[in-house]
C-alpha cells in the first residue's frame, strides 16, 4: 500500500473514530463493565478532598475507621471530604509523609466496606490496572517496573545572567511569570549576592545552593537592586511547574502534578488521569488496592506509590493513628 492510499484510508475513517459511541471509549461503561469488581471498590472507598469550593483531590479510605491517605501537597485547609453517599464530613490531617508526598486524615466517616490492599510483587509489566477518578474509573496498563526517582530540587524561577566578582554576584535576567521569584519580588537585574547565608559569585554556587533545598522550603536571598541591598524570603516551586514552558510535552499535558519527582518507589501507568485524581486509589483487576496515585508527570506517564509503601508508612505512624481514633473527651463540667 502506497503512502498517498495509507493516508486517503486514514482520512475517510477519521468520521467513524470521532463518532465512537461515548460507551465503548476508554472510560464508557463498555469498558469499564469488564472491570467490575474495581469499579465496585473504587464507589466503596474513594472520595473527594475539597476546600472551601474547590476540589482538590481524592482520597482512598483504607480501613473501617475511615482513616483516609490522600496527596499531601494539593492540600488546604480547612479540609472537607465528600463521601460515597454525597454526605460533607470535616477532617484533619493527622500525619504526612514527605518520601511518599501522603497524607493521612481522619473524619468521622465510616465506610460500609473496608479496602483491599494488595500486594504488587505479582504484577506484570502490561498488565491492566485501574485508576479511581473523579468521574469513574479509567483503565490503562503497568508501563514500567517499579523504580525511584529522583528529588529534582526547588527552584527560584529566574533564568541567570552576568555572574563573577566584577558582577557582584549572580544577576537575574528574567524573571518567570507566576514563579515564585515574581512572586517574592525578585526583579530583573537584581543582583543575588546571599542565598539561605550563603554567598554566591557564581551561577553554578546559586544553583548548588538552591538544589538542596526542596520544593516548598522557604530560602532568604540577599540581592542588591541599584545601591539599595534587598532581603527576599522565597518559597522554592517545582521546576517543572515553573519552567513547564520550555517543555513542549508538558505543555501538551494540560496541568500536572506540582510534586512529581523525589519518590523512593513508584509504580508507572498510563491511566490517563487529572491532577485531582491524585490520592486515588490503583487496582489491579479482581478490585484490590495495589497503589496510591501519586504524579500526573505528564499526558502518558503517571506514578503510584505501592502498597507496600503504605505498609510502611501505616506502621511509621500507628501512633498517630491509635490517638487520632480515640474518642474526644467531654469537656469537664462546670459547677
Amino acid at each position: 500500500m502506497n503512502r498517498a492510499t495509507l493516508l486517503l484510508l486514514l482520512f475517510l475513517a477519521a468520521p467513524l473514530v470521532a463518532q465512537l459511541p461515548s460507551a465503548e471509549r476508554m472510560d464508557g461503561a463498555t469498558v469499564t463493565s469488564s472491570f467490575s469488581k474495581a469499579d465496585k471498590a473504587a464507589a466503596q472507598c474513594t472520595v473527594r478532598i475539597e476546600s472551601g469550593d474547590q476540589f482538590l483531590c481524592l482520597g482512598t479510605v483504607i480501613n473501617a475507621d475511615g482513616l483516609i491517605l490522600t496527596k499531601r501537597s494539593e492540600l488546604k485547609e480547612p479540609i472537607k471530604i465528600v463521601v460515597p453517599n454525597k454526605s460533607t464530613n470535616d477532617a484533619r490531617i493527622i500525619a504526612f509523609d514527605s518520601k511518599t508526598d501522603l497524607a493521612l486524615l481522619k473524619s468521622d466517616y465510616k465506610p460500609t466496606a473496608g479496602a483491599r490492599l494488595a500486594l504488587t510483587s505479582k504484577l506484570q509489566l502490561g498488565q491492566w490496572v485501574i485508576g479511581a477518578s473523579g468521574r469513574s474509573v479509567r483503565v490503562g496498563v503497568l508501563s514500567a517496573t517499579p523504580r525511584a526517582i529522583e528529588r529534582s530540587g526547588g527552584v527560584l524561577g529566574i533564568i541567570l545572567g552576568n555572574d563573577g566578582k566584577e558582577a557582584g554576584g549572580v544577576t537575574v535576567s528574567q524573571v518567570m511569570k507566576d514563579g515564585p521569584a515574581e512572586k517574592a519580588g525578585l526583579r530583573v537585574n537584581d543582583i543575588v549576592q546571599k542565598v539561605a547565608g550563603k554567598e554566591v559569585l557564581s551561577r553554578e554556587d546559586l544553583q548548588n545552593e538552591i538544589r538542596k533545598l526542596d520544593p516548598g522550603q522557604k530560602v532568604t536571598v540577599i540581592c542588591l537592586r541599584g545601591e539599595e541591598t534587598k532581603t527576599i524570603e522565597v518559597i522554592l516551586g517545582h521546576r517543572s511547574s515553573v519552567f513547564s514552558v520550555f517543555e513542549k510535552n508538558i505543555l501538551m499535558s494540560g496541568r500536572t502534578s506540582q510534586r512529581k519527582a523525589g519518590f523512593d518507589r513508584v509504580l508507572q501507568h498510563d491511566i490517563n488521569l487529572l491532577v485531582t485524581d491524585m490520592g486515588g486509589a490503583l487496582f489491579s483487576t479482581d478490585g484490590q488496592i495495589v497503589g496510591i496515585n501519586i504524579a500526573k508527570v505528564n499526558r502518558v506517564e503517571f506514578f503510584a506509590i505501592p502498597i507496600e509503601d503504605i505498609h510502611r508508612l501505616l506502621k511509621e505512624h500507628s501512633a498517630a493513628i491509635s490517638k487520632a481514633s480515640l474518642p474526644v473527651a467531654a469537656p469537664p463540667k462546670s459547677n
